[in-house]
């Protein structure tokens, strides 16, 4: 008479969060022969007896649930039941086995998953520039679980440092928002006041650490950072003769945007190739747009390449101009009727 000496699953390990159901498994169970014993054979489904286990939803408890394998139509399948697991999250062993045959006998790893808590936060727009008395972009923070997934409806609290503005509506200095459908939540708009220099917002969420420290700096908007050549660069002129072009400088703050009313110094080189303004240096102002501009530069009598500066305290910007060789001049007329 066969024995049943094998089970075979279609289903294997398996993993739920906590309080959460698994659906049935189903096995076949073969005899020594390698053939489907396809009715009638009694099976025992066991979970583990304490920590981390489950219940059978057919009986409502954890005590081993006892089935017989179907008939040749349901392809001599057997099936545990659906399972809930229970409040334990950890990793235990789920068995099942033939009745009365101890060594036919197959085991699954089962995990039940903590639920899901706030781990990571991940921001956009963590470091910015804001001009005094300006608006600085929201930031935005993503909330990662310990599954590595985007978690809504966590309540992400942001925080800015006393002194240097407010949210919308004053009041306190904290403003929480709580993450949408893609783990994101985003503050509302923060405004700089007067108070210059670097500060640190502050970003947290429920249990999750390690949490991101934004950098946010306050600048003065009429404080040249930077000199650019905006138009006259890379010209060049015979010895002693105007350049086509002058000079426009672009003076801009650390965002970037234009100063009005900054002085920049046209510095052309001492010695050597060089040109005047007519003097080799002129102070020019800013207009609105940032621009300074020199007179037509005029190439001294030395020929070759050099650079002329332009700068405002520690920002400094440069142009290259050439001193060509001059121009031959062509055949006398009266000369060539002499000859």
């Amino acid at each position: 008479m066969p024995t049943p000496t094998t089970i075979q699953t279609s289903v294997g390990d398996r993993s739920g969060l906590i309080a959460s159901t698994l659906p049935t498994w189903s096995c076949q169970v073969f005899d020594e022969f390698g053939q489907i014993m396809y009715s009638g054979v009694p099976i025992r489904w066991s979970v583990a007896p304490s920590g981390p286990s489950a219940v059978f939803v057919a009986t409502g408890t954890g005590a081993p649930f006892d089935t017989v394998t179907g008939n040749i139509g349901l392809g001599g399948l057997g099936f545990s039941g659906d399972l809930t697991l229970n409040f334990t999250a950890g990793s235990w062993l789920f068995t099942v086995a033939a009745i009365g045959f101890p060594t036919c006998t197959r085991t699954f790893n089962v995990t039940n998953l903590a639920l899901p808590t706030p781990t990571t936060i991940q921001v956009t727009n963590g470091t910015q520039m804001a001009a005094a008395n300006s608006d600085y972009a929201p930031i935005t923070a993503k909330v990662i679980d310990q599954y590595a997934s985007e978690m809504a409806g966590v309540p992400v609290t942001f925080t800015m440092p006393a002194g240097h503005g407010t949210w919308p509506g004053g009041g306190s200095l904290s403003r929480t928002v709580v993450t949408n459908g893609s783990g994101n939540a985003t503050s509302p708009i923060f405004t700089a006041d007067s108070t210059l220099g670097l500060f640190f917002p502050s970003i947290t969420a429920e249990s999750a650490t390690g949490t991101p420290v934004p950098e946010f700096t306050t600048i003065n908007p009429a404080v040249v950072t930077s000199i650019s050549a905006n138009s006259g660069n890379n010209q060049s002129t015979p010895i002693s003769t105007l350049f086509p072009l002058p000079l426009v400088a672009r003076a801009a703050n650390a965002l970037n945007n234009p100063v009005a009313g900054a002085s920049v110094t046209f510095t052309a080189p001492a010695a050597g190739a060089s040109c005047t303004f007519p003097t080799t240096t002129f102070v020019a102002i800013s207009d609105v747009n940032g621009l300074a501009t020199s007179p037509q530069p005029t190439a001294n009598g030395t020929t070759g390449a050099y650079s002329v500066s332009a700068s405002n305290a520690g920002a400094v910007g440069y142009f290259g101009l050439t001193n060509g060789a001059p121009v031959a001049e062509g055949p006398n007329a009266l000369s060539m009727c002499e000859a």
